[in-house]
């Protein structure tokens, strides 16, 4: 059976799109594109529940990649794996029930 690239290369692209998420950002939480050293404040912010892949860890942050092309360093503590991930429950305000 002879395999045509076209074929090859769709089948390698669905292969990553499933593997594309690792984790969840449990929290929202900051990034840092310039590395985990804090000397400045966040790039930015993930909100909870963005899906990322961790490729690297260094000390207690992780190197991930966004859906959205961000590649930055979080702290590894805020990431969940997708299939532990829920959904944070909306909190009633204080002094409302």
């Amino acid at each position: 059976m002879k395999i045509k690239l076209p074929a090859l290369a769709l089948l390698g692209g669905m292969l990553i799109l499933l593997a594309g998420c690792s984790h969840m950002v449990a929290f929202r939480t900051p990034y840092y594109v310039d590395g985990p050293s804090q000397l400045e404040p966040p790039q930015g912010w993930f909100d909870a529940g963005t899906p990322v892949l961790v490729i690297g860890k260094e000390g207690s942050y992780a190197r991930v990649w966004s859906w959205s092309f961000v590649n930055a360093y979080v702290l590894d503590s805020e990431l969940t794996p997708w299939w532990k991930y829920h959904q944070p429950a909306d909190e009633p305000e204080h002094g409302t029930e």
